[in-house]
């Protein structure tokens, strides 16, 4: 099976996947801490970057994705909480 590349020709790896989704649940984190503070968020780019690493998860081998699976299960465990912090904005449907 060949190697999957990113569009850049970045090819990803296990320690740069595992900043990916540091970074990514540090922003999820101040979007909700910007919710409750009663902030409008602009979530535009957060699909297109949970996309790309889905992309870089599954082109890593197998073992990587999986020693990954603990701190992508957070992560969901933390968009979920976003959509349901979302949920109870009044008007902001």
């Amino acid at each position: 099976m060949s190697e999957l590349r990113h569009p850049s020709g970045f090819v990803p790896d296990l320690e740069s996947t595992a900043m990916v989704v540091e970074t990514m649940a540090a922003t999820l984190a101040l979007a909700r801490a910007l919710v409750h503070a009663g902030h409008r968020i602009d979530l535009d780019g957060v699909e297109r970057e949970i996309g790309d690493l889905c992309a870089e998860t599954v082109a890593l081998p197998r073992a990587d994705g999986q020693a990954l699976r603990p701190a992508l299960e957070s992560l969901l465990r933390e968009v979920e909480a976003l959509e349901d912090d979302l949920s109870l904005r009044p008007g902001d449907t």
